[in-house]
């Protein structure tokens, strides 16, 4: 979760005022840019890292509609799995390796049908997408289990690389309400 907190006096709120612009329609306006940004450039991550076979590509989207709360994130159950990894290989939110727990992936063949065994089915397309180099799905399986999956991080490095955008969109939209042209310096 990414915080701003914008120093709002009365006497920032009287010189907005009298230059006749709203100020918080234009920090709304800057949040907006700056979360719509952070979801394209996620979803640009994730092509260049996964692929555009993937059912994560162009799932990261920007929800806009409430004022001052921008949310920006995806439905897919497994984009925790590929953005900090799995197993010895993972990491934490802020980036330290924590080796997670290990655990067999589902197989293939499964006698009750659960949330897991229903999986497999999405592992062994990906597999079969990917491949000779997993022979069998058992192979698959050992793997993930040995070492993990390598995190693949698509949104924090968005979110890190894009917060700073926020001031730029915050004086392009101030600009725009003044009728000025915006100079970035």
């Amino acid at each position: 979760m990414i915080k701003v907190r914008i120093e709002n006096n009365a006497e920032v709120r009287k010189f907005f005022e009298e230059l006749g612009v709203d100020f918080d329609k234009a920090v709304n306006i800057a949040m907006n840019d700056t979360s719509d940004k952070m979801a394209t450039d996620a979803n640009q991550n994730l092509s260049n890292s996964i692929g555009v076979n993937s059912d994560l590509f162009g799932s990261v989207v920007s929800d806009n509609n409430k004022p001052f709360k921008k949310y920006i994130g995806t439905k897919i159950e497994y984009a925790p799995y590929v953005e900090f990894g799995t197993g010895p290989q993972r990491i934490n939110k802020k980036g330290k390796e924590v080796g997670g727990k290990q655990y067999w992936p589902p197989p293939l063949a499964s006698k009750r049908a659960t949330q897991y065994s229903k999986n497999a089915g999405e592992m062994e397309k990906w597999r079969k997408m990917k491949g000779g180099k997993f022979k069998t799905h058992d192979d698959l399986r050992y793997a993930i289990w040995k070492h993990g999956t390598r995190p693949q991080s698509f949104m924090r490095s968005s979110l890190q690389k894009n917060k700073r955008k926020f001031p730029e969109y915050l004086g392009r939209a101030l600009a725009e309400m003044l009728g000025v042209s915006f100079q970035k310096r």
